[in-house]
């Protein structure tokens, strides 16, 4: 059962959650799309059982209750008033209002999407979801900050917050407005627009829905879907190349990147693609976006000044242009590959050598990056036509 909006494009109610069973969300979606297209959740951290129930309070307040009629969330308040009505608006908010204003609407506490006719402010902010299947709240977060409109990583343990590792403006922007028309601009203090999107083209809402998310994965995007049916379709996104922006500062100030530790990340579509290298596999199966593990124990069987016998056990995989550029320990130089392979064989510490090929090298010199877990920033660097990532993997006897 559902709360629609008069024209029946959006609805207000609960929805199963696909990744936990008998789990629903209370949300505002998209009616007309089959995929309920969510634009706003408010429970996400804790989803709702089975029988429970929402309720609107006399002073403005939205309340869960699970079955035993205990209050499990409630939301925000701009100020407490006496309702007058609550209505799903054919804008996607719903609005509660007393008989002089609005109490709360959706639209002032987003999560992370925006529609047409709402605005970003200073304060607010979005936050994605922590996948395309769980509305916890994930790792990447949209607010202003001095001035530009950033892009930035959350820890996820104590929700404080990395560095920027993409931003937009010159330091002088106050809001993100979305425009009935469906232009997606920003607002300058002197109260200049700029548009960011649609780029070289003209919305036509009559025909498409239009949304701006921020994406489990951090890459923020405005996306259409034909009113007469068929699929969203991404017509913006930033960064355009979400992998190369966490290769640029070391992760301690922008996060663990896309695709977390040990993993390599290429963007395609504009989106993160994630993938482990040889003697790796991913930490969660059904999640590639979290990071990857060793695939063995690395041996306590070290001599004092790290070096190992245990050389037999090891061969190496080779892997063309991926690389993990913030994490040297050791370089050599200048070094080929029998040299490279023999240091990093050697070492207990090592578990890849990125090499240079001395026959592409300016100066004829090859050189070997040496690098220890746990790997940060792998990306695919197409660009890198001399390096070549070698992985200490285990032999396959020792398998």
């Amino acid at each position: 059962m559902s709360w629609q909006s008069p024209s029946g494009d959006f609805a207000f109610g609960f929805l199963p959650i696909l990744s936990e069973e008998n789990r629903f969300l209370l949300a505002i979606y998209y009616a007309k799309i089959p995929e309920r297209t969510i634009v706003w959740y408010a429970n996400g951290e804790n989803p709702a059982e089975r029988d429970s129930k929402v309720e609107l309070t006399n002073s403005g307040h939205l309340v869960l209750r699970d079955p035993k009629g205990d209050e499990f969330w409630r939301s925000q308040s701009q100020n407490d008033a006496q309702v007058s009505h609550a209505a799903m608006l054919d804008t996607g908010n719903f609005v509660i209002t007393s008989k002089s204003s609005n109490i709360w609407e959706s639209f002032k506490y987003p999560t992370d999407t925006i529609l047409p006719t709402q605005e970003l402010d200073v304060n607010g902010r979005l936050v994605s979801a922590l996948t395309e299947t769980s509305y916890k709240k994930g790792k990447y977060q949209l607010r202003f900050n001095q001035g530009s409109l950033g892009l930035n990583q959350i820890e996820m343990f104590t929700r404080k917050n990395y560095n920027q590792y993409f931003f937009l403006g010159n330091g002088s922007l106050n809001r993100l407005i979305f425009e009935k028309s469906g232009y997606l601009q920003l607002q300058g203090s002197n109260g200049s627009l700029a548009k960011l999107a649609p780029e070289n083209a003209v919305p036509q809402p009559e025909l498409y829905y239009y949304r701006a998310k921020l994406n489990f994965d951090g890459v923020l995007t405005f996306e259409s879907y034909p009113r007469n049916g068929g699929t969203w379709s991404a017509w913006w996104f930033r960064p355009r190349d979400i992998c190369s922006r966490f290769v640029v500062e070391f992760t301690d100030k922008l996060g663990n990147g896309p695709c977390g530790y040990n993993s390599i990340c290429e963007p395609i579509k504009g989106r993160p693609n994630c993938t482990c290298p040889p003697g790796f596999s991913f930490l969660d199966d059904k999640n590639p976006y979290i990071g990857c593990k060793q695939d063995y124990v690395s041996s306590e069987d070290c001599n004092p000044d790290g070096s190992t016998n245990e050389i037999d056990r090891f061969e190496f995989k080779s892997m063309q242009f991926a690389d993990f550029p913030l994490t040297d320990y050791g370089i050599l130089q200048p070094a080929n590959e029998l040299e490279c392979k023999q240091s990093c064989l050697l070492d207990c510490t090592c578990v890849v050598a990125i090499l240079q090929d001395p026959t592409l090298s300016k100066d004829g010199n090859g050189t070997c990056w040496k690098k220890k877990l746990p790997l940060t920033s792998g990306w695919f660097n197409r660009d890198a036509v001399d390096r070549t990532a070698l992985f200490k993997t285990l032999a396959f006897s020792d398998l």
